[in-house]
């Protein structure tokens, strides 16, 4: 149990270092648990998080974690399904409806300065602190800076279906989609991956959506 608690926060470490400054960023935790992502992201200065939790007990666990770190304020978690979430947050969304969900297309701005790799962890310094440009992308365009996706991997296939057409409408004009998987996973969601890497048995890759017109 210790080993595989280790092997968690080892990942969830790797991940942050490589994504750099998450400063000011709008973020999406789409399959919660106790919250471990969000609060990371809110603990480095994310401007809000969205944490989607199915299981009651579950939620109210994150929901005391959210109250006993004093992030109330920049959280909100939504108890039900991703289904149910993903069709609340899609219909909520501005823009929804429009063309790339009503996100302009990327031009001048910044995109994320991640370096993409494949293959075992080399450790967490092996990026040399590539990650998104927090200050740019805050803010730029409806939508969530960050997407978090780390379901029951026996459930990857099923999201990937339902998250694909909704993902232009999910994230801002320069937003990233993090999928954790087994490390057999192979993953696109219709987007363009900028990071593909092995730790242990947990595959972890990064897309930049891919967006019609752009």
């Amino acid at each position: 149990i210790i080993f595989i608690i280790l092997s968690l926060l080892s990942v969830r470490e790797a991940i942050f270092d490589v994504l750099g400054p998450v400063t000011g960023l709008r973020v999406l935790d789409l399959f919660a648990g106790t919250g471990a992502m969000g609060l990371e992201a809110l603990s480095r200065g994310a401007r809000e998080c969205v944490f989607v939790e199915e299981a009651p007990a579950v939620a109210k666990t994150l929901r005391e974690n959210v109250a006993a770190l004093d992030f109330e304020a920049e959280s909100r978690v939504i108890n039900a399904s991703y289904k149910q979430a993903l069709r609340l947050l899609v219909e909520t969304a501005p823009g929804a409806g429009t063309p790339n969900g009503g996100v302009p297309c990327a031009g001048s701005e910044p995109g994320p300065n991640i370096v993409s790799g494949t293959g075992s962890e080399p450790g967490p310094s092996a990026e040399g602190g590539a990650g998104l440009e927090s200050g740019s992308r805050a803010g730029s365009g409806p939508g969530f800076d960050l997407l978090f996706v780390d379901p029951p991997y026996r459930m990857l296939s099923e999201v990937e279906a339902m998250v694909t057409p909704v993902l232009s409408s999910l994230l801002s004009a320069e937003g990233l989609a993090v999928f954790e998987g087994d490390r057999a996973t192979r993953v696109t969601f219709s987007g363009e991956p900028v990071f593909d890497r092995v730790y242990g048995d947990t595959r972890v890759v990064m897309i930049k959506m891919r967006r019609n017109g752009c």
